[in-house]
């Protein structure tokens, strides 16, 4: 305040920038006397966070694929540059652009560290999501909400193998069981012939139908024909037609056999949590879901293109998300503003699948490598025609063949129950 004179009294209005082209200065905004005539033209309330003139301000934040990553370029005059990039952080770069400021990353240990130099207003922001809990809002404040959060699990799933149900693979459900419908008819007709038409060889009804079903079975399993075949003509076209289909059925039953012996059956997966819960112990692992979708594709897929791990369909649970910043900050709508833009504009899910294609294209490369690596060492027939347990993928292990020695020990077990029967009902008899 000036005074000038005994009756005129002059007020002069100043305020602080923290920035502006030169820096953090007070600044006068106007001067006026006491009719309130404003001498200068000035804005009394400006906005001072418009435009930070290329001030630097904090950030901090651990690395986080595919939101938030670093690192550490040197440029051609021995200077150190740290290159932030991801979804979130182009993001931030996208405030320092409409903003004009740059950032500065602030080293951090832990989470827990990164969310304390928020709240002792060290660094300003922590461009990296943070799931949005009432606990948060008592020590920091948060921004626009602008991503979800899902929670979901991913685990190893229980290795392949050959399983004896490769026997049944071949043909469908319902082949087999018009298989097993066609068996019981001709059965059924066959019988009728011989009871009918060729009576005198066989001794009862029950007898027919004992014959014909041998008879049936015995063609089916590729057995060459009992002593009662059939003499009548209806019988002799009965058959004919049976061995017909008995021949397309098992001509198709061959052709796919191997490959299905071999073929793995499916690996048991949890997909819900509630089969996560009956399923596994302490092997699953819980995350937020596009993190570990990046570090599956970055990390754990093999050479051969395959993946280790893989993640549940359901999500766990989800929560709104959005940047934790001090409390009262007075830029925070700006940061709103260009947030809501961003999102609106659908660049957050282009970055981020930008990062997931980097990680695939990577992966890619890794296994071209690889099998170049391999053709270079004259390796590649080997590996092609290998599996995961160095066995050749033309060869049929006991693994593979575990159907058929299943049924020859069932064969085996019901073939010695029926003749202890036999021999000692024979005993009694006798």
């Amino acid at each position: 305040m000036t005074e000038s004179g005994s009756s005129d009294v002059w007020w002069t209005v100043y305020a602080f920038y923290p920035f502006s082209p030169r820096g953090p200065q007070v600044v006068k905004l106007a001067t006026y006397r006491q009719d309130l005539y404003v001498y200068e033209n000035r804005e009394l309330f400006p906005d001072k966070y418009k435009n930070f003139h290329g001030g630097v301000i904090n950030v901090t934040s651990l690395e986080h694929t595919p939101h938030f990553m670093a690192r550490v370029e040197t440029k051609e005059d021995g200077a150190e540059e740290t290159i932030i990039y991801g979804s979130d952080g182009m993001l931030l770069h996208a405030m320092e652009d409409k903003l004009n400021f740059t950032s500065f990353l602030m080293p951090a240990k832990t989470w827990e560290e990164v969310l304390q130099l928020v709240v002792d207003r060290t660094a300003y922001i922590s461009p990296v999501y943070w799931e949005l809990v009432p606990d948060h809002l008592v020590t920091h404040d948060m921004t626009v909400v602008y991503e979800t959060a899902y929670f979901a699990f991913s685990m190893a799933a229980t290795p392949s193998r050959p399983h004896w149900s490769g026997l049944f693979l071949p043909l469908a459900n319902e082949t087999w069981l018009g298989i097993f419908f066609a068996c019981f008819v001709a059965t059924l007709a066959l019988a009728l012939i011989f009871y009918v038409k060729e009576r005198g060889r066989v001794s009862s009804a029950l007898s027919a139908l004992g014959e014909s079903a041998y008879e049936i079975i015995a063609t089916l399993l590729d057995q060459n024909f009992n002593v009662l075949l059939p003499v009548s003509a209806t019988g002799r076209i009965l058959m004919l037609s049976w061995l017909i289909f008995v021949f397309i059925i098992s001509a198709v039953y061959r052709a796919n056999l191997k490959a299905y012996l071999m073929k793995p059956s499916p690996p048991l997966r949890a997909e819900t949590v509630e089969e996560l819960v009956e399923v596994v112990d302490k092997a699953a692992h819980v995350d937020f879901l596009k993190h570990m979708n990046h570090v599956l594709v970055d990390k754990f897929t093999r050479p051969d293109g395959t993946t280790a791990l893989y993640i549940g369909k359901t999500k766990i649970v989800h929560f709104p998300a959005c940047m934790p910043i001090p409390h009262d900050l007075p830029f925070l709508p700006h940061l709103d503003h260009i947030i809501m833009e961003v999102v609106e504009a659908g660049l957050m899910e282009k970055w981020y699948n930008d990062e997931i294609e980097v990680a695939r294209r990577k992966s890619l490369r890794q296994q071209r490598e690889y099998r170049e690596e391999l053709q270079r060492n004259n390796e590649m027939a080997d590996a092609e025609t290998s599996s995961e347990d160095g066995e050749g993928a033309g060869s049929l292990t006991l693994g593979h063949l575990t159907g058929p020695f299943i049924l020859f020990a069932g064969g085996v077990v019901v073939s010695t129950s029926l003749f202890l029967a036999e021999v000692g009902s024979q005993m009694i008899l006798g």
